[in-house]
């Protein structure tokens, strides 16, 4: 009987351990950031791995050119898990500066990320944010959700959004089997959309 019940307390002690609501700080997305990298947050304090977000963060160096017209290296930092890449920031005076969400593993509390429709975006509150340069993202819970393709219909509209016209965008502009591509937290579009950092 002791045995059974010793076996039971470690049995449950494990399950405790490996829990996903140990993990759910660290790999919830909130319109500041991902556990302890937050936007603004120093570099320096940010940990070189975060159990089940990622097992690398390095500074990366990239080659950017534009058109041919010119040639630049660009620094960002880059979180991996297991070779894959899970979020990107550009460092702003040894600080992080706005990350770029790739893996489909992380999620709001509400459950949004790469893998939400149009329609649970638009469901949860989002509205659309039209760029001059005639691209389109959904803004939610602070986060911009941005690569989600759009109906025939959401690509004149977005040529006329282009061109200065007022338009009004919904859910029948988006792909409906469609997904976001990156999530962008940003101190802008958190203070845009009036979420609380």
């Amino acid at each position: 009987m002791k045995r059974l019940f010793l076996t039971l307390v470690i049995g449950v002690l494990s399950m405790l351990c490996l829990s996903p609501v140990v993990l759910a700080d660290n790999t919830s997305i909130t319109s500041s950031g991902i556990g302890k990298v937050k936007t603004g947050a120093a570099i320096s304090t940010l940990p070189k791995q975060m159990a089940g977000v990622y097992d690398k963060l390095e500074l990366v160096s990239e080659e950017f050119e534009d058109e041919g017209a010119y040639e630049e290296t660009i620094s960002i930092y880059r979180a991996t898990l297991n070779g894959e890449t899970v979020f990107e920031f550009y460092p702003e005076e040894d600080k992080v500066g706005s990350i770029s969400v790739y893996s489909k593993n992380l999620k709001t509390k509400s459950g949004l990320g790469l893998i939400s429709s149009p329609a649970d975006l638009f469901s949860a509150g989002g509205k659309v944010i039209s760029f001059n340069d005639g691209g389109e993202a959904i803004l939610c819970e602070g986060l911009l959700f941005k690569g989600l393709p759009m109906t025939q219909q959401g690509y004149k509209k977005s040529e006329q959004a282009y061109l200065g016209d007022q338009v009004t965008f919904d859910v029948s502009d988006f792909d409906a089997s469609g997904h976001p591509s990156e999530i962008l937290i940003s101190e802008y579009y958190a203070k845009e959309s009036g979420a609380a950092p």
